[in-house]
């Protein structure tokens, strides 16, 4: 398997900042890979909220430096809130300065689908993406639907806002995350409003 960098998105964590088990199921796939096929670099994207001790990426970071990864080896984005700011601020502060060309992303099952989508319409062209998906079958019945249901949503709110922009254009993908005056801006925090309920939003 000849790739650039895994990328593991951050899926959560506790105010305490302890991870949820399923993101330590991503960072031992990431473990793995890297062992089995040398792949050099593993970027952990993340921030969780602005209250909590340390960010998704820094705790992802110290699982990786216990499993006996190099601290060299690990990068961190430590900025995005979702998935499309996972997209954007590793492309923008990781993947183009460092001309990667190709990358395997690590996630969940149910939440694979919706990483595919931002992530290939996000960066364009530019970059070859394999998506790897880990089990979900630990998480609760109940709330791994509740997951899929948010998914389902979430996934028809992209398809309408990625077809009001071309494929890579990061000026776009920019003004939706900074322009709180951009339509679709305001749609998003309506929609993370109504789905408060279920599940939080990553």
């Amino acid at each position: 398997m000849k790739t650039d960098m895994i990328i593991v998105l951050g899926g959560g964590i506790s105010v305490r900042g302890i991870l949820p088990f399923w993101v330590e199921t991503r960072l031992d796939k990431a473990t793995e890979l890297y062992v089995s096929t040398q792949i050099p670099k593993i970027l952990l994207s993340g921030k969780g909220r602005d209250d909590f001790p340390v960010t998704e990426a820094r705790a992802m970071h110290d699982y990786l430096l216990l499993k006996g990864i190099p601290a060299e080896d690990i990068l961190t984005e430590e900025l995005s809130r979702d998935t499309i700011q996972n997209a954007f601020f590793s492309m923008v502060i990781h993947l183009t300065p460092l001309k990667v060309k190709s990358a395997l992303v690590i996630t969940n099952t149910f939440h694979i689908e919706r990483t595919k989508m931002i992530f290939d319409y996000v960066c364009g062209n530019i970059i070859h993406f394999e998506y790897i998906p880990v089990s979900d079958e630990k998480i609760e019945e109940d709330k791994l639907r509740q997951r899929e249901y948010t998914e389902s949503e979430l996934i028809k709110f992209y398809t309408e806002l990625f077809s009001s922009f071309q494929k890579g254009d990061l000026h776009a993908v920019h003004d939706f995350i900074f322009n709180p005056q951009n339509s679709y801006y305001k749609r998003y925090r309506e929609l993370e409003k109504e789905l408060a309920g279920k599940m939080i939003l990553y």
